[in-house]
């Protein structure tokens, strides 16, 4: 118990201390096309910290992984809100951010019993990766976004 309550303590700091780092670098760093390129780098090392947590055979190391992603999640979602919202009239913002959470939920309620049928029946390490795996289009969702420009509405 000791150890997960550490990694909780460690993982929140990280995600704190990248998360101001990246307030602070952010609002310079990344013009308005940028963020489906960082968003897909971000998706991209979300997947392979997934599938190498899955993979590891090192408490230290499965650690890392799971502080990885809390890094990632605390750089990503406020960038994915900001470009989202930046899109949006202010009439449709709210509920087009509160549907897209809701989406996210969704998936996690489908997706969760699923894998964890895998994780029951065939084992966890490859209920990890097929996680990794479901998760990895994102990647060239956003680089599409990416190649679009700043116009998500923009036709391929």
């Amino acid at each position: 118990m000791l150890w997960f309550a550490a990694s909780g303590v460690v993982g929140t700091v990280l995600g704190l201390a990248t998360s101001e780092l990246a307030r602070r670098l952010g609002s310079t760093a990344l013009r308005p096309s940028v963020p489906g390129l960082v968003l897909a780098v971000l998706a991209a090392v979300d997947v392979a910290a997934v599938a190498a947590f899955a993979l590891v055979g090192s408490l230290w190391l499965a650690f890392a992984m799971v502080w990885l992603r809390v890094v990632v999640w605390s750089v990503g979602q406020p960038i994915r809100d900001a470009w989202l919202s930046r899109h949006l009239e202010p009439a449709f913002r709210a509920t087009v951010l509160s549907i897209s959470s809701q989406a996210n939920s969704v998936g996690q309620a489908t997706g969760g019993p699923a894998l964890g049928w895998v994780g029951s029946t065939i084992s966890i390490r490859v209920a990890l990766l097929a996680s990794a795996l479901v998760a990895s289009p994102t990647v060239a969702l956003y680089r599409r976004l990416d190649r679009r420009g700043d116009d998500p509405v923009a036709l391929p």
